[in-house]
């Protein structure tokens, strides 16, 4: 992976907003994980909302939402940087993707995956 800075990431970021670019992010702590599937709604320069999909109590929409401020390192990689040992399940899944943008939060770790082709499936 390629160590970069907020305003590169915000950059790649916006190519696929711009793009209607169909997303994965997926949040990890520990062995525990939450999976996003969506595209970007909202960008700026203090947060992204992925996926306004999802309504919670008073009505708010958003599946994540992602404050930059949180975010101690940026890093960009394709599948390369993957481990190559992987089962061909495993490999399936990965070849389904194009590059990511990997977000250290401390504790927590967001990796935000384009998934390849993905303009053909745009809404």
């Amino acid at each position: 992976m390629i160590e970069t800075t907020q305003a590169e990431a915000i950059l790649m970021l916006r190519k696929w907003q711009e793009e209607k670019t169909l997303l994965q992010a997926s949040l990890s702590l520990d062995r525990t994980r939450c999976i996003v599937l969506g595209r970007i709604e909202r960008l700026d320069s203090d947060e992204v909302q992925m996926d306004g999909s999802s309504r919670d109590e008073l009505g708010a929409q958003y599946g994540l939402v992602l404050r930059f401020a949180n975010v101690r390192r940026f890093c960009f990689g394709d599948m390369a940087h993957l481990p190559q040992n992987r089962t061909p399940e495993i490999q399936e899944a990965v070849e389904a993707f194009e590059t990511h943008l990997f977000l250290d939060l401390g504790a927590c770790m967001c990796v935000i995956f384009a998934i390849r082709d993905s303009r053909v499936h745009q809404a």
